[in-house]
C-alpha cells in the first residue's frame, strides 16, 4: 500500500519499513499526534518518535495478539474446572475461569516483580506475562449456553460466536450485532433469519448477500436498499419481484425462483451470482458521510486516514474497526468511545490516553505497555489488574514514586531501543496462526519460522473417535417429508457424526440448533469446515489496501480498496449515484 495523506496533510518525511522494505510517509500531522501523546514524568516529556516499521507491518505486529477464532478445551489454572479458551491446553500462560479472575480470591499484586534494570523491558515482560493469569475467554455478561463465543457480550444461545455483541440464537458469525436466528455471516448488524451475509443492515431472511441495507426475502444481492423478493441483483432501491436486475411480475418471478432452485448446486449459483456481479459497478468506497477520509466501510467519519471499518470517529489514523472515538493512531480490533490512543490491539470500551497496549477491556486511562487491564489508570508494564492505580509491573506505588519510576524505565528502553516500540510478535502468547493476523497477512508455516514467531501446529495432531457420516439431502431430516420416526433415526446420525471438509479435509461437527435451520430453511448440510466459509466471506470484503485510480465513467482521481486490476466497474459517488438514484 502507498501512503495516502489527507488533503489537509503535508509529508515531513519518507521512511522505509525495517521489515517490508516498503516506503511509507510521516506527514505534519502525524508529528502533532506524536507530541500530543508523548507522556509526561516528573515534569520532563518522553516524545514518542515516528514509527519504524510502516502501517501495513504495524497492522499485522498488533493482530498477532489477538486470537478471536481458536478455542481450546482445557482446565482452569486455579481451580481445576473444565472450561472454553483461547489459550491452548499445553499454553504456558495460566489462564483463571473469568468468574475467578474477577472474585476476591485473585489478588494480581501476588506476582507483581520489580523492574530490573539491567534487562530489556520486552525480555522482563515475556517472563512476567508467563506468571500472571489470564482471563479464560473473553466474555462480558451477561451470556446464556454461550460457552463457546469468544469477545462477545450480551449474547444468547450463541455458538462458534466472534467479536460480537447484543445476539441471540447466531451461529459461526464474526462482529455482529443486535442479530437473531443468523448463521454463517460477517459484519451485520440488526438482521434476523440471514444466512451467509456479508456486511448486511436492518434486514429479515436474506441468503448470500453482502452490502445490503433493510432487504428482505431475497437472495444474492449485492449492495442493494428497501428491496425485497429479488435474485441475483446489484445497487438497487427499493424494488420488489427483480432478477438480474430485470423487473418481473409477480407470477414471473416466482416462475423464475423455481427454475433457479430446481438445481440445488449451491456453488454453480454462487458462481453464476459472482458472475455477474462483476459485471455491474460499484461505489468506490463502503459508506457514507465520508469526510476528507481515506479507507473503506467508513461511516459518519471526519478526517480518517488509512483506516477499515469505522463508525463514528474523528481524527483517526491507521486504524480498523472502531466506533465513536477521536484522536486514534494505529489500533486494531475495537474501540469504543476512546481517545488518545496509539499503537493498541483491542482498546476497549471507554479508554483514554492509553499507548501500546492489549486488551485495554473498560473504563481506563494513562496506561502504557499493559495488557488486559479492567477500570484502572496509571499504570506500566501491568497484566490482569483491575481497579488499581499507579501501579508497575502489578506492584502498586505512591503517586510520586510511580513518576519517578516509569521516568527511568523509559530512560531504560530508550538506551535499549525499546521505547515507543509495540511488543514484538515473539512476546505474542498465541501462535501466528492462531490469531487475526493470519486472516490479513497470511503467511505459511515456514514463512512464520523463518521471522522467529510462533506457529501451533496442533490441530493436525488431533484425533477424532468415531466414523465420518454422509449428508443427505436436507428432506431426509424433515419428519413433514420422511415421517417422523425416519426422520429422527436420520438426525440422530447427523448429530453424532463427524463430517470431514471437501475443501481442508478438517473434520467437523453439526449441531442440533444448526440442523434445525437448515431444515426450516430447506436448506442442504454445509460441505465445508467453519473456518473454510469464514475466510471465504472474507474474501467477499475488500482487502485492507487503497489504491489510486480513475472513477471508470469520468475519470475523476478516486482512493479506493479495489485494485486497478479487478473486473468490476469503479465509480466515484457522484457518478454511481446518478445510476443508483
Amino acid at each position: 500500500m502507498s501512503s495516502f495523506i489527507l488533503p489537509s496533510e503535508k509529508i515531513v518525511e519518507t521512511k522505509k519499513c525495517l521489515l517490508s522494505g516498503q516506503d511509507f510517509v510521516i506527514t505534519d500531522k502525524d508529528l502533532e499526534f506524536y507530541d500530543k501523546v508523548s507522556p509526561v514524568f516528573g515534569w520532563k516529556k518522553y516524545s514518542i518518535p515516528t514509527p519504524k516499521l510502516c502501517p501495513e507491518e504495524r497492522q499485522r505486529r498488533r493482530l498477532a495478539f489477538r486470537n478471536e477464532r481458536k478455542l481450546y478445551k482445557r482446565k482452569c489454572s486455579a481451580t481445576g474446572k473444565e472450561i472454553i479458551s483461547n489459550h491452548k491446553p499445553e499454553s504456558e500462560y495460566p489462564v483463571f475461569l473469568r468468574d475467578y479472575w474477577f472474585s476476591d480470591s485473585y489478588n494480581p499484586s501476588e506476582y507483581g516483580v520489580k523492574f530490573d534494570f539491567n534487562i530489556p523491558f520486552f525480555t522482563q515482560f515475556n517472563t512476567f506475562q508467563k506468571k500472571v493469569p489470564r482471563i479464560h475467554i473473553q466474555q462480558i455478561p451477561p451470556l446464556q449456553n454461550s460457552d463457546y463465543a469468544n469477545y462477545v457480550s450480551n449474547c444468547r444461545d450463541c455458538y462458534l460466536v466472534f467479536d460480537s455483541d447484543f445476539n441471540e440464537k447466531c451461529l459461526y458469525n464474526t462482529r455482529i450485532a443486535y442479530c437473531k436466528d443468523t448463521v454463517d455471516s460477517c459484519f451485520c448488524e440488526r438482521c434476523e433469519q440471514c444466512f451467509e451475509c456479508v456486511q448486511c443492515q436492518k434486514s429479515q431472511k436474506l441468503f448470500y448477500c453482502s452490502y445490503c441495507v433493510n432487504c428482505r426475502d431475497s437472495w444474492f444481492l449485492d449492495s442493494c436498499i428497501g428491496c425485497q423478493d429479488c435474485l441475483f441483483c446489484c445497487n438497487l432501491v427499493n424494488k420488489q419481484y427483480c432478477f438480474m436486475n430485470q423487473q418481473l411480475s409477480k407470477e414471473e418471478y416466482k416462475a423464475k425462483i423455481e427454475q433457479v432452485f430446481s438445481d440445488t448446486n449451491i456453488a454453480k449459483r454462487r458462481s453464476l451470482f459472482l458472475d455477474f456481479s462483476r459485471k455491474n459497478f460499484k461505489k468506490y468506497i463502503h459508506g457514507n458521510q465520508i469526510e476528507n477520509s481515506t479507507g473503506d466501510d467508513l461511516y459518519n467519519t471526519k478526517n480518517v486516514k488509512q483506516s477499515f471499518g469505522m463508525t463514528e470517529c474523528e481524527d483517526c489514523a491507521y486504524c480498523d474497526l472502531m466506533n465513536s472515538s477521536k484522536n486514534c493512531y494505529d489500533v486494531s480490533s475495537f474501540g469504543e468511545n476512546a481517545s488518545w490512543i496509539y499503537e493498541t490491539s483491542t482498546a476497549g470500551l471507554n479508554v483514554n490516553n492509553c499507548l501500546f497496549g492489549q486488551m485495554n477491556v473498560n473504563n481506563a486511562s494513562n496506561l502504557i505497555y499493559c495488557d488486559m487491564i479492567q477500570s484502572s489508570r496509571d499504570c506500566f508494564g501491568c497484566i490482569s489488574i483491575k481497579k488499581w492505580s499507579h501501579c508497575v509491573m502489578n506492584i502498586p506505588y505512591s503517586a510520586h514514586e510511580y513518576e519517578e519510576l516509569c521516568g527511568k524505565i523509559i530512560g531504560h528502553m530508550q538506551s535499549t531501543g525499546e521505547w515507543w516500540e509495540y511488543f514484538p510478535i515473539e512476546v505474542s502468547p498465541f501462535g501466528y496462526n492462531e490469531t487475526v493476523a493470519q486472516e490479513y497477512f497470511p503467511l505459511n508455516q515456514e514463512e512464520v519460522q523463518a521471522k522467529g514467531w510462533t506457529w501451533y501446529d496442533g490441530e493436525n495432531k488431533n484425533t477424532y473417535m468415531g466414523a465420518y457420516a454422509e449428508a443427505l439431502s436436507i428432506g431426509e431430516y424433515d419428519e413433514k417429508v420422511v415421517g417422523p420416526e425416519k426422520a429422527q433415526k436420520n438426525i440422530d446420525t447427523v448429530l453424532s457424526g463427524i463430517f470431514q471438509c471437501e475443501v481442508s479435509g478438517k473434520p467437523f461437527k453439526i449441531i442440533r440448533q444448526e440442523l434445525a435451520f437448515y431444515i426450516e430453511n430447506s436448506m442442504n448440510l454445509p460441505t465445508k469446515h467453519p473456518d473454510v466459509r469464514h475466510g471465504e466471506r472474507m474474501n467477499i470484503r475488500n482487502p485492507r489496501e487503497l489504491h489510486e485510480r480513475g472513477c471508470d465513467e469520468c475519470g475523476t482521481k478516486i482512493i479506493t480498496a479495489y485494485s486497478p486490476d479487478r473486473p468490476e466497474k469503479i465509480l466515484c459517488e457522484d457518478c454511481y449515484r446518478k445510476h443508483v438514484y
